[in-house]
């Protein structure tokens, strides 16, 4: 590893625990979270002050298309995984990568919404339980009621839904999960 790149990645870490109320013992969370966003930031030659997410909110704000250095590559199909936890998000985002979707992420509820209100999104994954003010299940009611068409999964290892508690339009998947079991829960959902 070079050294710019550890120290990039030192610097995100810890910020990451700042912002996170500097909680001790989740080293390695914080650590894995930076490395995976220096990752994609080299695959996708994002500068590290991120000028170009800016440009392209801002674009989008305005109502305007975004310009040629500000699109989203468009593999396949957009998907967002919502999930608190770090180490699932980044596994559901590597696993739809490696199909041909495009993945987003977003770590609760809040930050999802900011995600579908700036860009269309195919489905959107979702885990139950986070942090917030508002769950995976309200998150799903407020996605098929503002998007009707961007299919919806929910995710736990905690409780188990039958279709009846979740609501129509909306998939249930079991953790932990196989990749082929989100994969194909993803395409059934279609």
């Amino acid at each position: 590893m070079s050294d710019e790149r550890h120290e990039w990645i030192s610097k995100r870490a810890y910020g990451l625990w700042e912002e996170n109320g500097r909680r001790w013992g989740r080293d390695q969370e914080y650590w894995l979270r930076a490395s995976s966003e220096r990752d994609h930031m080299e695959k996708t030659r994002a500068s590290p002050d991120g000028r170009e997410v800016l440009a392209r909110r801002d674009r989008l704000a305005a109502g305007l298309e975004p310009g040629p250095s500000e699109r989203v590559p468009d593999r396949h199909q957009k998907v967002l995984i919502v999930d608190d936890e770090p180490v699932l998000r980044f596994a559901a985002v590597s696993t739809l990568e490696d199909a041909g979707y495009l993945a987003m992420e977003a770590a609760n509820a809040s930050e999802a919404l900011i995600w579908l209100r700036m860009q269309k999104v195919d489905a959107v994954i979702t885990d139950i339980n986070m942090p917030g003010e508002m769950d995976g299940l309200g998150l799903a009611a407020k996605v098929r009621q503002l998007w009707p068409e961007t299919r919806v999964i929910v995710t736990s290892g905690l409780v188990s839904l039958r279709a009846s508690d979740i609501g129509e339009g909306v998939r249930f998947l079991r953790k932990p999960y196989e990749e082929s079991a989100l994969l194909g829960t993803l395409a059934d959902a279609a």
